[in-house]
């Protein structure tokens, strides 16, 4: 499965040309002027709509358009408590929001109030630079059955966004913002996780904690952690199993409020209980006792300082029926053992309130009712909490009650969408208020409250690589008082996965800043998006730039050997190899259909490959980045043969000059492709449709690339093998347990079915003798997942016979794993000897029975 992508650099979008002539009549503005390096005057903030090309660091970056700044009259206290947009129709009722890589902004939840109907299969993109319009809006329909009502999600490093869980509580998806489209992963969790959590680690996995099966009885819920990466799947962490910490107790399985602290451990609260999990190996969680704060299900919490979080109000654990607290608590998690303190108390109570983090380091908590659900008890005004005084003041009210189910979202122009609500309630709120925080305003000599001129970023990497400087420059020359990193929101009920605000240390000379990224451990500045923002000494914040920080890369393709079907001057094959992304390779203008390869010299198991686009300047054109399109990438055996080969990537250059392009081999299946090296090639473009030219020679036949890597994952030998077993019943099939579709349920597709018998067994013939490390066994979960229960897994270098199970067991050569039963679990993985090697795989129980399987894998060393 191919994954074209495009994690475009997103400029802050500044304010419309025609919006800023105006407001410059009266002293308002979007942005600060010229480019000369010099504290010259600032130029008219017009001139930030011209494009602008000059910069070997960084894509082509035009500045957008902002249809919501300046769009309304301030009002007169808007420089003291901000101020909202009235209420507009919103197309859905946004349950969860996310900012993605390209400024856009998803929504999804509901259509339907209906609680028996309602579900997450509609999927909304919001254009901010056409403002509060109908026409802002794109609507997109899953093409999957994957339900995704009450997930969580976190962007990855491929681009795509993870949505884990929800109402189809095993599954995982990805959303593609390229081509908006979901995406069905094959790889499936062990565990239910409606109402879930995830949290990022500075390797690029994630771990996911928490959550249950929805109310099914019987109820199950997710006491173990399970840890993610896109080459791997999904696997528990065993040794970290806690039913107090995410069991049914005080609901504690009710999304847990956890971080990546800095010494690498996760540190979250489930309702009132403060806990540690340790993600290497299997796992360790240790329970540390109470929090100091009841959050219940209704409170919040965010990152403001690296290890300081804030828990922020709630106290409802009976949904519906409860008060909510003022309360509000720090919590250190930067030492070895977290500290509680408390802070100031709120102006208001709040249960189910939503809370971020604002360009200039300060929370904002909006929503909520002081009872319950009750819109009766809404909360209307928004506060703010300033972590330098511990202080809280009230701002603006809004217009709309949000409720359970709300979210808040800081918005790439440091604007505040608020949406959703309802669905259980008294409401359903599918309206939208946007708020702008009191830095966007200020207060004039005659008193007159006007639209504030702001900082703007002009230029900037794209990409910044872990413990490795950056840099920027401005449209002017005003000095900067703060820079930050926030991490892309990803909101539902309350909770932000992971959110944190990261200060950057940085020095500046005139327009240029200069960024001190080194100094900011991995646990500090995970690997992920962000959003950049610098604030001048005014208090006034830049809109953002969406950058990514690129860290924790499993690649290996620098343990390869590079070569290219020719070369452009200096610009050799091992560029795309060497780790930056400053130098690149290319071939000759004259190479028909260039390629480039990658050579291992042994079989490895790939799992995903990216292309990374060239971010230099251009000479004579602006189209050099459009060398990256109709490209394919293959697979090779040792003879240089494809055995795998994508389809035809960013076919004439449908993604605009894509910054990466990004294959996922496991997506489908959950299986790396085992080969020696891989093959890029760009096929000509004889027409010249799409492709620049640079100082008069045509870029139809260049073939340029930055960085090439190359991620390895685990293979799944048993995939499509040819299966058999005892007995066959109602057409369930031997092999439909090797077919990489993991249905849990007879309805959802095809299960094997033996129907009952004595001592039936099932089998898989690898196919040769591999050297094995475990096998994966998925139970069904519908009427018959308590039969897959005392059965021995039995595995061997040559054929079974015809001789009963305990002949077989006693047989030399045979190696022999009971398993006594899987505790309701939806897998299992049966660790296999170091030694253990085999061709046949055999799954036979102990008993009068009827055994049926979902899935098999059995992974090689």
């Amino acid at each position: 499965m191919l994954i074209l992508k495009r994690p475009r650099l997103v400029l802050g979008h500044l304010v419309a040309p025609w919006i800023l002539a105006a407001l410059a009549a009266c002293g308002g503005g979007g942005g600060g002027g010229g480019d000369a390096d010099t504290d010259g005057s600032r130029a008219a903030p017009a001139a930030e709509a011209a494009d602008d090309r000059e910069t070997a660091q960084a894509a082509v970056i035009a500045p957008a358009l902002d249809g919501l700044v300046g769009t309304v009259t301030p009002t007169a206290d808007a420089h003291l408590v901000g101020m909202w947009t009235p209420v507009v129709d919103w197309p859905l009722l946004g349950i969860h929001a996310n900012v993605l890589p390209n400024g856009r902004i998803l929504t999804y939840g509901a259509n339907e109030e209906n609680p028996r109907t309602r579900k997450a299969v509609t999927f909304d993109e919001w254009d901010t630079r056409i403002g509060l319009t109908p026409a802002a809006h794109r609507e997109v329909a899953s093409p999957t059955e994957l339900d995704s009502f009450c997930s969580a999600s976190v962007m990855g490093p491929d681009g795509l966004l993870l949505i884990v869980g929800g109402n189809t509580f095993w599954k995982t998806a990805q959303y593609d913002p390229d081509r908006s489209l979901l995406i069905a992963r094959a790889s499936q969790m062990q565990q239910p996780r409606w109402y879930g959590t995830l949290v990022k680690l500075p390797d690029n996995r994630v771990v996911v904690v928490g959550g249950n099966n929805g109310g099914i009885t019987p109820p199950a819920y997710g006491v173990t952690p399970e840890i993610f990466s896109a080459a791997e799947g999904w696997r528990p962490l065993t040794g970290a199993s806690s039913e107090e910490a995410f069991g049914a107790t005080e609901k504690r399985f009710w999304y847990p409020r956890a971080y990546l602290a800095p010494n690498g451990l996760i540190v979250g609260v489930s309702n009132d209980l403060l806990w540690q999990l340790d993600p290497q190996g299997e796992g360790r969680l240790t329970v540390l006792g109470p929090a100091g704060h009841r959050l219940g299900v209704a409170g919040t919490s965010v990152m403001y300082r690296p290890g300081k979080v804030l828990l922020i109000a709630g106290g409802e654990t009976d949904f519906d029926r409860e008060p909510a607290t003022r309360k509000a608590t720090v919590l250190d998690i930067a030492g070895d053992l977290p500290v509680s303190s408390p802070t100031a108390e709120l102006n208001f109570a709040r249960n189910y309130p939503n809370s971020l983090m604002l360009p200039d380091g300060r929370v904002l908590v909006t929503g909520g009712t002081t009872r319950g659900n009750g819109v009766g008890t809404a909360v209307m005004p928004a506060e703010m909490w300033d972590p330098d005084t511990g202080q809280w003041a009230t701002w603006a009210p809004a217009a709309a009650a949000r409720l359970y189910h709300s979210t808040s979202l800081l918005l790439p122009n440091g604007a505040v969408l608020n949406t959703g609500g309802g669905s259980p309630g008294p409401v359903f709120a599918k309206t939208a208020q946007v708020f702008f925080p009191p830095y966007f305003f200020k207060k004039r000599w005659d008193g007159e409250v006007v639209w504030a001129d702001r900082p703007a970023i002009k230029r900037v990497d794209p990409y910044f690589r872990q413990g490795e400087d950056g840099s920027l420059r401005l449209s002017d020359s005003r000095r900067i008082a703060s820079v930050a990193l926030i991490s892309a929101g990803a909101v539902t009920h309350g909770h932000s996965t992971d959110l944190r605000y990261v200060p950057v240390p940085f020095s500046q000379s005139m327009n240029r800043v200069q960024l001190h990224l080194g100094e900011l451990g991995e646990t500090l500045l995970p690997p992920g998006h962000y959003q950049l923002h610098v604030v001048d000494e005014e208090g006034v914040p830049s809109s953002a730039a969406i950058v990514e920080v690129r860290g924790g890369s499993a690649n290996v393709a620098y343990q390869g050997w590079a070569s290219q079907s020719s070369t452009s001057g200096f610009r050799d094959a091992g560029a795309a190899i060497d780790g930056s992304w400053s130098a690149y390779s290319a071939t000759s203008s004259s190479n028909v259909d260039p390629s480039w390869q990658l050579d291992f010299g042994s079989g490895r198991p790939i799992a995903g490959i990216s292309l990374f686009n060239r971010l230099g300047e251009c000479r004579d054109t602006d189209d050099c980045r459009s060398r990256l399109r109709d490209i394919t990438v293959s697979v090779l055996d040792e003879a240089g043969n494809p055995v795998w080969t994508s389809g035809l990537l960013n076919a004439e250059n449908l993604l605009q000059s894509p910054d990466r392009l990004h294959v996922d081999l496991t997506l489908l299946n959950g299986t790396a492709v085992v080969g020696h090296g891989v093959r890029v090639q760009r096929q000509s473009d004889p027409d010249l449709s799409g492709s620049g030219g640079q100082g008069g020679e045509s870029e139809a036949n260049v073939l340029a690339l930055a960085e090439v890597e190359v991620e390895e994952g685990p293979v799944n030998l048993a995939l499509r093998k040819p299966a058999r077993q005892s007995h066959t019943a109602a057409g369930g099939v031997a092999s439909r347990a090797v077919d990489g579709r993991f249905n849990a349920t007879w309805r959802d597709g095809p299960l094997t079915f033996t129907g009952e018998a004595f001592q039936p067994w099932w089998e898989v013939d690898l196919g040769a003798v591999h050297p094995l490390r475990r096998v994966r066994l998925w139970n069904r979960i519908d009427c018959c997942s308590e039969l897959l229960a005392d059965f021995d897994v039995l595995v061997s270098d040559t054929p079974f016979g015809s001789g009963s199970l305990e002949e077989e067991r006693a047989r030399p050569g045979v190696g022999v794993y009971h398993v006594d039963t899987l505790k309701g679990e939806r897998a299992l993985e049966v660790a296999l000897s170091e030694a253990q090697t085999g061709r046949y795989v055999r799954i036979w129980l102990n008993r009068q029975s009827t055994l049926s399987l979902a899935e098999v894998e059995v992974i090689g060393r």
